[in-house]
């Protein structure tokens, strides 16, 4: 059944919760990227029985906000978007909790399934991919990820793909449905001063009637060679993407490669954008799924800039493999890094989300901010020499 989390501390009167749907990517049937996204779209409109206005006036009563999508207007939201898992996030006042949970509940285990609230789903997310379809960044970055780690779901857009996801029909989102939204696919996290007790007793009775179901098993893609990948033409702005995948990565080394990555990050967006001025922006770091794991660096550039871009990567990155890295450099890198991250848990309804999404990883955010604060120079040297070999990397590049 639904995997349930709950914090009780009466430190905060504040309430927050996140409902979590487990590999949304690999949930979606073949030929309809996007159905998850439909799926979010349809509960963003609230349960049966309610009109629009009718649960805009039900949040605002009990003070409570719910967040269903990425919103596009906010460049940093979509860290939150993943092939993993799609969300609600709730908080409000931690006073109306049993009617904060009872409205939650409501919203899963009862959408509005009907012609009416997919026409209204599919709209609101043709908008958003037509606003995307403009820019060259999503598009390389699916080109990339396919490249480098095969024809895996993680390289599928996580939004969806405007074509698939509106040919998707109303029997299809229901039987989608019922095992993306099974009880063992779905994890409720609670963050309130409510009695613990008490709020295990509210969260069950609400989400009891889910459909029982398995976790949908995310398999781990495998890593590919990569080739050189180029097209599009006449866009104001070109994607790079550069990298490589590869097998057996250890699990006591990913948070020095964390930190590695970081410090590449931060050296090369100085080359590259403030020295060279190449760059609109560049990012670069190291991530995993499993015991694989893939380098990248990604920049926007102009499409004039791309020779001399590429040039500048390799020459930047190859540096990189024997450049002398600091003891102070690895302090700041991981006192950022695990700041950043608990910045991120302050609001109730974010430590909630990530209490569920550990719980999804395995791992509890604590032990990685413990195993971060423990990385030295040593550390982040001897996975520099085991997994970073920029000469393996090939380019993606959309212009």
């Amino acid at each position: 059944g639904v995997t349930l989390l709950v914090k009780s501390d009466p430190r905060s009167q504040v309430f927050g919760a996140s409902v979590v749907f487990r590999n949304r990517n690999f949930a979606e049937p073949a030929g309809r990227c996007g159905m998850a996204e439909l799926w979010q779209r349809t509960l963003m409109q609230g349960p049966v029985g309610m009109t629009k206005d009718g649960f805009g006036n039900k949040l605002a009563g009990l003070g409570l906000t719910m967040d269903f999508v990425d919103n596009p207007y906010i460049p940093m939201d979509d860290m939150y978007l993943s092939a993993r898992y799609s969300f609600i996030k709730a908080e409000g006042l931690d006073e109306s909790w049993r009617d904060n949970i009872a409205l939650l509940a409501d919203t899963v285990v009862h959408p509005k399934m009907d012609d009416e609230a997919l026409a209204n789903a599919k709209r609101s997310l043709m908008q958003v991919l037509g606003m995307k379809s403009a820019g060259t960044r999503d598009r390389a970055r699916s080109l990339y990820l396919t490249g480098i780690l095969g024809d895996t779901p993680m390289a599928k857009p996580v939004e969806g793909i405007a074509r698939e996801a509106g040919m998707a029909t109303l029997d299809e989102l229901k039987a989608f449905a019922k095992s993306y939204a099974g009880g063992g696919n779905v994890i409720v996290s609670i963050a309130t001063s409510a009695p613990l007790d008490e709020v295990v007793r509210a969260a069950t009775e609400g989400f009891n009637a889910l459909p029982s179901g398995d976790a949908i098993i995310a398999p781990a893609p495998k890593p590919q060679p990569g080739t050189d990948v180029m097209e599009g033409e006449g866009a104001p702005q070109a994607a790079i993407y550069f990298g490589y995948a590869f097998d057996g990565l250890d699990d006591a080394d990913r948070a020095a490669l964390i930190i590695l990555g970081g410090i590449i990050g931060d050296r090369s967006a100085f080359v590259i954008r403030e020295q060279q001025g190449l760059a609109y922006s560049v990012g670069a770091g190291f991530d995993n799924f499993g015991n694989v794991g893939w380098f990248t660096l990604s920049m926007g550039t102009g499409p004039e800039n791309i020779d001399k871009a590429k040039e500048s990567i390799r020459t930047t990155l190859n540096d990189l493999k024997t450049a002398e890295i600091t003891a102070d450099e690895v302090e700041r890198g991981v006192n950022s890094l695990v700041g950043r991250r608990i910045m991120r848990r302050i609001t109730r309804k974010n430590q909630a989300f990530f209490a569920a999404t550990s719980e999804l990883n395995g791992e509890a955010d604590s032990a990685l901010d413990e195993a971060l604060k423990r990385v030295t120079l040593d550390d982040v040297l001897r996975v520099r020499e085991k997994y970073y070999h920029p000469e393996m990397g090939t380019f993606t590049i959309v212009k």
